[in-house]
């Protein structure tokens, strides 16, 4: 197994269940390697179990050689996911209304999840220079200008029911 190989029988990984970092039990991995040899470069997907919680995680890491010689990437939690990282490009009004919508839906509170997820779509459209004055004329809007495929103009007008006392 390379997990063997490339000796990650104890990965330290970051549990955001238990909220610390520390060595986890590698149970199963998986290879998929970026040439025919697989020996010089790939992704290692691997199944891992916290030691705190014993949860499931699923993770993976970038290795491969380079001119300084073998490298690995840090690894990434891949399961569970943890309700949204962002690219540094997303302003952080909407990755937060995105994390809090999450945590919403995690929470089994469907009424706070969909106002969270309108206040997302409504950053997402201002951040885009939408106009309108709800959330369907934005989304319609930027449609229109080709930012949105078209195909979110059909399911728009159902993100304002809950405004005005529609059923979630």
């Amino acid at each position: 197994m390379l997990v063997e190989k490339l000796e990650l029988k104890n990965i330290v990984i970051p549990f955001e269940r238990c909220g610390v970092q520390h060595a986890g039990d590698v149970r199963g991995s998986f290879n998929v390697a970026d040439d025919d040899t697989r020996e010089h470069s790939g992704t290692l997907h691997f199944l891992v179990q916290c030691p705190g919680c014993n949860s499931p995680f699923l993770a993976s890491i970038n290795w491969g050689w380079a001119s300084e010689g073998f490298a690995l990437d840090p690894p990434v939690v891949l399961y569970p996911d943890d309700g949204g990282r962002f690219d540094d490009s997303v302003p952080a009004s909407i990755a937060n209304s995105y994390a809090e919508a999450a945590k919403a839906l995690q929470a089994a509170a469907p009424t706070a999840t969909a106002i969270m997820c309108r206040r997302t779509l409504e950053g997402i459209c201002k951040h885009f220079g939408a106009s309108g004055r709800n959330i369907p004329a934005m989304l319609n809007d930027l449609a229109t200008k080709g930012t949105f495929d078209p195909r979110l103009r059909e399911w728009a007008d159902d993100v304002e029911l809950p405004r005005f006392g529609g059923q979630i």
